[in-house]
């Protein structure tokens, strides 16, 4: 089912998923969850994230991140946006400042520039938040269309002792969406490492309580 805007088709926003990391980290230590779907992306894109502070406070130097992956029809991968880290204090939301450009080579086109915002932030008591980004499209109309997936890298085996990680896709362009992965972990091709470096120079939404390190 889709719903009629001014811009285009819509797929109306997917269930609730919950990460769940592979069992065994690779050769640098990291375990991963990406997405089984990878999304339409059309002109405006959406992915939402709930993340709640577990029963255990967060270390120094935890590595967690939420990232959105970049991919042709043919689902190999071609580049990677931040959206949320495990930073000093609490987490670092990426655009919480205002709108940042990044920019996506895209297999024909050449770069192309992207606006990632931040488009609705709910603040859930102090001990979790619900965000969404809104990943605007500047990618010339005679790009191929891309698909968004989701991708949580981390360094900690037992993620739900420190944080409780919900996520969908509330906004994509209509249509059926790719599989990119069959019986758990897949890297695609072209992906190296795969792993996004933000800055540090955003706003870090933290637990206010004093329930953290």
């Amino acid at each position: 089912a889709v719903v009629s805007t001014q811009s285009g088709h819509y797929g109306r926003a997917t269930s609730w998923f919950t990460p769940s990391f592979t069992d065994t980290a690779s050769k640098d230590g990291i375990y991963w969850h990406r997405s089984d779907l990878a999304y339409r992306m059309g002109e405006n894109f959406q992915p939402t994230m709930n993340i709640a502070w577990g029963s255990t406070p967060q270390y120094t130097g935890m590595f967690l991140q939420g990232n959105l992956q970049f991919f042709t029809a043919d689902l190999v991968y071609i580049g990677i946006t931040n959206l949320f880290q495990v930073s000093p204090g609490g987490l670092h939301v990426s655009a919480l400042r205002g709108a940042e450009d990044f920019y996506i080579d895209v297999p024909g086109c050449g770069s192309q520039r992207f606006t990632k915002s931040v488009f609705h932030l709910n603040i859930g008591g102090g001990r979790s938040f619900a965000v969404t980004w809104n990943i605007e499209s500047h990618a010339s109309s005679s790009c191929p269309e891309l698909f968004g997936a989701i991708q949580f890298p981390t360094k900690e085996a037992y993620v739900d002792k420190y944080f409780t990680i919900h996520y969908r896709i509330d906004k994509w362009e209509a249509g059926y969406p790719g599989k990119r992965a069959v019986g758990g972990f897949v890297r695609p091709f072209g992906g190296g490492d795969m792993m996004c470096y933000a800055d540090d120079d955003d706003f870090v939404i933290g637990v206010m309580n004093g329930f953290r390190e």
